[in-house]
C-alpha cells in the first residue's frame, strides 16, 4: 500500500541521516487479513571507521497493549462524564435544563457525535418524544419516527432499552438489520454506532439518553456500565425535580385557597 511505502521511506530517511527510529507507531495487515498495531525501531549498523554499512529493525506487535489503552482511556472518560453530569444535577431546579446539559456535556466531554434524550409517550401508539439534544443533529431527529412498542420502528436501540428497561447497543448501524429504517439518515451525518440507555424512575422506563458516535465498536461492556450508571443518576434527578415541582404547584394551590376563603 502507498501507506506504507510512504512510512517505509521516512524510516529509510532517517536511517541515512544517522538518526535512530524508536517505537514508531502504525498499523500492518498479517497474512490472515487481521490489521495489527505495530511498534517499529530501527538503528544504523556502522563500521570500525563509523560508516553506515546497514540498517536493523524491529517490529512488535502492540495491539493487545493499545486494546487495554484504549479501554482505560474510555472508561476514564466515562467517569469524567458522570462526575460532570452530577454536578450539573445538584444545581438543577429545571428539567429542561438539565437534559440539555447532561446532552450538551456528553458530547463536549464524551465526545460523541449526537446526545439526546427521548420521553415514551404513554398512549397507544407509544411513540418516542425528543425532549433534548446536543451535537450534530442536523434534522436527524425529525426524521426517527421511534415507538417503544414490539414492532419494526420500535426493535431500534431507543425503543428495545424503554420496552426491556436495559441498555441497547448498535456496533456497526452498516450490518445491524434492526438499524435499516434509520441507516440512511444516520450515514449522512455521520453516525455509525450507538448505544440507548433506560431512564428508569420508581420502577418505570420514561424514556431514554441515546449516545452516537462516528466510529463502529465505540461502546464496550465497561464503558457502556458506566453510561449506564450515568443514566441512572439522571433519572433519579429527573424524578427529583418532578416532585419538587409538583410539592411547588400543590403549596401554591394551597396558597390560592387560602386567597379565595380570606376574600369571601
Amino acid at each position: 500500500p502507498i501507506e506504507r511505502l510512504e512510512e517505509e521511506n521516512q524510516i529509510l530517511e532517517k536511517i541515512r541521516n544517522g538518526e535512530q527510529v524508536k517505537h514508531f507507531e502504525t498499523l500492518r495487515l498479517t497474512k490472515d487479513g487481521r490489521r495489527i498495531h505495530v511498534s517499529v525501531t530501527a538503528s544504523t549498523i556502522k563500521d570500525a571507521a563509523g560508516k553506515i554499512i546497514g540498517a536493523s529493525k524491529v517490529a512488535r506487535d502492540i495491539t493487545e497493549q493499545k486494546r487495554v489503552e484504549n479501554e482505560l482511556q474510555k472508561v476514564n472518560r466515562a467517569l469524567r462524564l458522570i462526575s460532570l453530569c452530577n454536578q450539573e444535577m445538584v444545581r438543577a431546579t429545571d428539567e429542561t435544563a438539565l437534559l440539555q446539559a447532561v446532552c450538551r456535556l456528553a458530547v463536549e466531554h464524551g465526545g460523541y457525535r449526537l446526545a439526546w434524550v427521548g420521553f415514551a409517550v404513554r398512549f397507544e401508539a407509544k411513540s418516542v418524544c425528543p425532549a433534548a439534544q446536543a451535537g450534530f443533529e442536523e434534522g436527524y431527529l425529525d426524521t426517527v419516527n421511534i415507538t417503544w412498542a414490539d414492532v419494526g420502528r420500535g426493535r431500534g436501540p431507543v425503543g428495545t432499552a424503554i420496552r426491556t428497561g436495559k441498555p441497547a447497543l448498535v456496533r456497526d448501524f452498516l450490518t445491524d438489520p434492526t438499524f435499516a429504517p434509520w441507516r440512511a439518515e444516520a450515514g449522512q451525518r455521520g453516525y455509525v454506532s450507538c448505544v440507548a440507555l433506560p431512564l428508569i424512575t420508581e420502577d418505570r422506563c420514561i424514556g431514554a439518553l441515546t449516545l452516537y458516535a462516528a466510529k463502529p465498536d465505540t461502546f464496550d461492556i465497561a464503558e457502556t456500565e458506566l453510561l449506564k450508571e450515568m443514566a441512572g443518576d439522571l433519572a433519579y434527578g429527573i424524578n427529583a425535580l418532578r416532585h419538587r415541582a409538583e410539592r411547588m404547584r400543590a403549596m401554591e394551590a394551597v396558597r390560592e385557597s387560602e386567597r379565595r376563603f380570606q376574600t369571601l
